[in-house]
């Protein structure tokens, strides 16, 4: 039965075995003649595959309503916390008190006792001087970890995806050696995309598209200035500038 062919091919077995049998010099590829020769099971008569055929016609059908039913969940779960975001880091948690305009558009009324003042003021912010002439065939597979804007995860770095790099290159530059609760932005490309230092492995650098910030003097909660970052109001602002 044809689709029974078609539901092979797509199984998992298979794809691994086309991965493991496929050659090619620029990228991976499988040839007509090594396609033909791999093997496959199946049942020994029509009826049967048929069945087979229904039964995951059916099965796959229910899974792909629950699949977008759960995309629609996740969608309005994300509205929601951004939204929880949004709120929390311009009004705070006592929706009672007194507010006041901020005067910024981009921010809107904050709570009356809230200060205002510049990121230039508050914080510490650093980044790598491009004439250090950072080159990628520096990479090296153990050393201080190097961070770009793609070890960005989910708010925090994946360090197993991070580059190294030689430690004259981290003592080059100490005024973007990272540190603990440090927080890291990206400043072109993908604009403001934003992570939080939780912890280190180890020495840590940052390649040039980034930026690290820190409290001056204690300002303020290091992880407070990482929600704003969060918030739709700092996005409101890189529209207007």
């Amino acid at each position: 039965d044809p689709k029974f062919l078609y539901l092979s091919l797509n199984s998992q077995h298979f794809i691994d075995t086309i991965e493991a049998n496929s050659k090619g010099v620029a990228y991976p590829a499988i040839n007509p003649p090594q396609l033909g020769n791999l093997k496959i099971s199946f049942p020994p008569t029509k009826t049967e595959q048929k069945q087979i055929v229904s039964y995951l016609d059916e099965k796959t059908k229910k899974i792909d309503s629950e699949i977008i039913k759960n995309q629609n969940l996740i969608k309005l779960l994300r509205e929601k916390r951004q939204s929880e975001i949004n709120h929390t880091i311009t009004k705070g948690l006592n929706d009672s008190v007194m507010m006041n305009d901020s005067g910024i558009p981009w921010i809107g009324e904050i709570p009356k006792e809230w200060n205002i003042n510049k990121i230039k003021f508050t914080s510490y912010v650093k980044g790598r001087i491009g004439y250090h002439g950072l080159r990628s065939d520096e990479f090296i597979d153990s050393g201080p970890y190097l961070i770009t804007g793609t070890d960005f995860s989910d708010g925090g770095i994946n360090w197993n995806s991070c580059y190294h790099v030689p430690e004259w290159r981290y003592e080059q530059n100490p005024l973007i050696q990272i540190k603990n609760k440090d927080i890291l932005i990206t400043k072109d490309g993908t604009i403001g995309k934003v992570a939080f230092i939780d912890h280190l492995p180890g020495k840590t650098t940052l390649n040039s598209h980034l930026l690290v910030l820190r409290p001056l003097k204690n300002y303020y909660v290091p992880k407070f200035l990482y929600w704003i970052f969060l918030g739709d109001y700092f996005k409101d602002y890189f529209n207007l500038v």
